[in-house]
């Protein structure tokens, strides 16, 4: 499923409380050069998702999500592996729980949590929120375009951050 998110501005991914619950082993960790034994374990599996949806994703946000109630080894993993790879984890606190899942209220806490998140991270102004002006008829020679998207990957942004530091710069106020 992780290569077919379409072309996401922003990724949230929730994806260690089953490991943590079902007592998943841990394994070393592993950044590069995985084997099918190795996605038995926890965090080379984490790493090699982590390392995937970077590069298919090169221009969105991506987030990690790291829910309460789990086993110290995973959240730290985890913790350990979003470090490594500059990924936002997003820590949720005090999620109200029935039977391992979170009730009405626990969900209301979790969708609070990552707009707060979300909104610190994006630097989104909620007096603001909403007055975009978007455009989809600006073109580019081939070669300025390649450049910008290789700039944008090795910077880690999106282009609009590219266009904001370049206006900034050239343009300013």
């Amino acid at each position: 499923r992780v290569g077919d998110l379409g072309e996401p501005d922003i990724i949230l991914s929730c994806c260690i409380t089953n490991d943590s619950w079902t007592g998943e082993k841990v394994g070393d960790f592993k950044y590069a050069n995985w084997t099918e034994n190795d996605m038995w374990y926890f965090r080379p599996a984490m790493a090699r998702l982590c390392s995937t949806i970077k590069q298919n994703y090169p221009m969105a946000r991506i987030y990690f999500i790291l829910n309460t109630e789990l086993k110290p080894e995973h959240a730290e993993s985890m913790r350990i592996i979003c470090k490594h790879y500059g990924l936002p984890l997003i820590e949720l606190k005090d999620i109200e729980k029935q039977h391992g899942h979170p009730s009405i209220k626990g969900h209301k806490a979790f969708a609070e949590q990552v707009i707060d998140f979300l909104k610190k991270d994006l630097k989104i102004d909620s007096k603001k929120e909403g007055k975009k002006n978007i455009r989809k008829d600006i073109s580019m020679d081939t070669e300025q375009y390649e450049r910008l998207i290789d700039y944008c990957r090795q910077q880690d942004r999106p282009i609009s951050w590219v266009i904001r530091q370049a206006l900034n710069n050239y343009l300013p106020v």
